[in-house]
C-alpha cells in the first residue's frame, strides 16, 4: 500500500525500509546519531599463566567508551586497571557487502561475457570463493551484492585471483540519486602491479571511491576483467565495503566484534573495534569472571564465562603503573604476618584491673619478605619495581592462604649476595619490610 501524497510536494518521491530497530530520533531526522539500539557487545577472557595475566578482548558497537570490571569469587567488583574506561581509537564500521565471505553465489549476477558462476574451495585459507568462468575469450564481468549508501568516501577491498593475466581489471560503482535517477558511474582500474599480484594467487585489492555529490545509494558494483582467455577464471572473496578510510582488513558478522544485521552470511555486518586490555592483577587459582559495561546505554553489559588463572606455583608482583607486565618473583619462604591493633591500657585509681581501650579494628598485617633473584637481570627488575615507592601487588598461589592478592607498601630494601661455588653462580636475596595497604587509586577507579 502506497503512502498518501505529500501536500504541496512533488509527485515523485522514494521511500525505504528503516534499517535496524531504533527510534527515528536516533536516525537522520535527529541529527544522524548511529543506530545502536539492538546491537550488543561482548567480552572474551583468556588466561595466560605463563605471563601471569588474563587477556581481555571487549567490544560494543558505537560505544564512545567501555568499562571492564573483574568479578571476584566473593562477589567483589573491581575495575580493571587500564580498562575503566577504555576509549576506542577507531569507530564502528558497517560492511555493506551482503554476501561478503562467499557462503553461496547468492546475489552475484553474470554481466558482460555471461560467465558461469560457481563456488570453489580456497587452498590458501579456509573458506570458499565465487568463481566466474568465461565461455569464450573476452570480457568477464560480475555484479556483486551490496547495499552501499552514498554521501561519503567508500573503501572497497576484495581478494581476487585470475587464472590468466587479463588486459585490464576494473571495479565500477553505479549511483542513483534520492529520486532513483542514475548518476555518472565511478570506475577504478587496477594498476598493472595490482593485476600481476592476483594472477595465479589470491591478492588483496583495495580502492577508494568518492561518490557523486547527489548520490544517495550505490545501484550496482561490478568487477570486470578484460581480455580473458576462453575458459578463463576470475575468483573473488572476502568483500569489504565501508564508508570512510579503511586499511581494507576483512571483517564480517562472524569476526570478533562483528554481528550480522540480518541473515547470517547474507546481510550487512556491523564491525565494532575490539579493545584489548591485559589484566595483571587477576587473583590466582580461583574462579574469576569479567563484565563489560557500555556506560552510554542503560542496562548495557555483557559477562564473560568464568575462568581460572593458574599460578603454576609461581608468585607475581604487579606495579600499578604497568599492570599488563607483572614480574614473576621467588619468595624464599612464607612470610610471618603481624596483625597489630591500636589500643591502650589505662590504670584506674582504686581498681586492681586496668581498663583496656581498643580501636576495635585490627590493622592490616605487616611482614618481612625475602625474594630470591637468581640473576643480575632479575635483581635489577626487582629494584626497578620498588624504585618509586609505589604500592605493588603480590599475588601468590591460592594454597598459600593470602587471599586474592595483597597490595604491599615496601619499606627499606636490603640486597645481599647468596653463596655459590663460583662468583657467576651467586644470586641475590632481596629483603624488605612491607605493610599491606588498600589498592592505589588511579584515573580508572570505579565510582560507586
Amino acid at each position: 500500500m502506497l503512502p498518501p501524497p505529500i501536500p504541496g510536494g512533488t509527485t515523485s518521491y522514494v521511500y525505504g525500509v528503516q534499517q535496524g530497530s531504533y527510534p527515528w530520533s536516533y536516525g537522520g531526522w535527529g541529527g544522524g546519531v548511529p543506530p545502536f539500539v539492538g546491537l550488543v557487545g561482548g567480552i572474551v577472557a583468556t588466561p595466560d599463566p605463563v605471563n601471569g595475566v588474563v587477556r581481555l578482548s571487549a567490544w560494543w558497537p558505537y560505544a564512545p567508551s567501555l568499562q571492564l570490571v573483574r568479578l571476584g569469587p566473593d562477589g567483589s567488583r573491581t575495575p580493571v586497571r587500564g580498562g575503566f574506561p577504555v576509549v576506542p581509537a577507531t569507530g564502528t564500521l558497517v560492511n555493506y557487502a551482503t554476501n561478503p565471505n562467499s557462503i553461496a553465489t547468492t546475489g552475484y549476477t553474470p554481466g558482460t561475457g555471461s560467465p558461469t558462476l560457481s563456488l570453489i574451495a580456497r587452498t590458501d585459507i579456509v573458506g570458499n570463493a565465487v568463481r566466474a568462468t568465461n565461455a569464450s575469450s573476452g570480457t568477464s564481468e560480475v555484479t556483486v551484492p551490496q547495499s552501499i549508501p552514498g554521501g561519503q568516501v567508500v573503501t572497497v577491498a576484495v581478494d581476487i585471483q585470475f587464472s590468466a593475466r587479463p588486459t585490464s581489471a576494473t571495479i565500477t560503482l553505479g549511483w542513483n540519486d534520492a529520486l532513483g535517477g542514475a548518476l555518472t558511474a565511478t570506475a577504478v582500474a587496477l594498476t598493472s602491479d595490482q593485476i600481476n599480484n592476483s594472477v595465479g594467487q589470491f591478492a588483496r585489492q583495495l580502492i577508494q571511491v568518492t561518490p557523486p555529490v547527489a548520490a544517495a545509494v550505490c545501484s550496482t558494483l561490478k568487477l570486470n576483467a578484460g581480455g580473458m582467455p576462453a575458459a578463463g577464471k576470475m575468483d573473488m572473496d572476502r568483500w569489504l565495503m565501508v564508508q570512510g578510510q579503511s586499511t581494507g582488513t576483512y571483517g564480517d558478522g562472524d569476526s570478533l566484534g562483528g554481528q550480522w544485521s540480518g541473515t547470517s552470511g547474507l546481510s550487512t555486518s556491523v564491525l565494532a573495534p575490539v579493545q584489548t586490555v591485559v589484566d595483571g592483577e587477576c587473583p590466582l587459582d580461583v574462579a574469576i569472571s569479567y563484565q563489560l559495561y557500555a556506560p552510554f546505554l542503560t542496562g548495557g553489559f555483557a559477562t564473560a564465562p568464568t575462568i581460572t588463572l593458574a599460578s603454576q606455583e609461581q608468585s607475581w608482583l604487579t606495579h600499578p603503573a604497568n599492570p599488563s607486565v607483572p614480574l614473576v618473583c621467588l619468595p624464599r619462604g612464607a612470610p610471618v604476618l603481624e596483625h597489630d591493633i591500636d589500643q591502650g591500657i589505662f590504670n584506674v585509681i582504686d581498681r586492681a584491673f586496668p581498663v583496656g581501650v581498643s580501636s576495635a579494628v585490627r590493622l592490616a598485617p605487616t611482614m618481612q619478605l625475602e625474594l630470591h633473584a637468581q640473576t643480575q637481570v632479575a635483581r635489577d627488575a626487582l629494584k626497578a619495581l620498588f624504585a618509586d615507592g609505589s604500592a605493588v601487588l603480590l599475588r601468590a598461589p591460592e594454597s598459600y592462604g593470602y587471599g586474592l592478592g595483597q597490595w604491599l607498601f615496601i619499606g627499606k630494601v636490603t640486597e645481599a649476595r647468596t653463596g655459590g661455588a663460583y662468583a657467576w653462580q651467586e644470586g641475590w636475596l632481596m629483603s624488605f619490610s612491607a605493610q599491606v595497604v588498600d589498592a592505589p587509586a588511579g584515573p580508572n577507579t570505579m565510582v560507586a
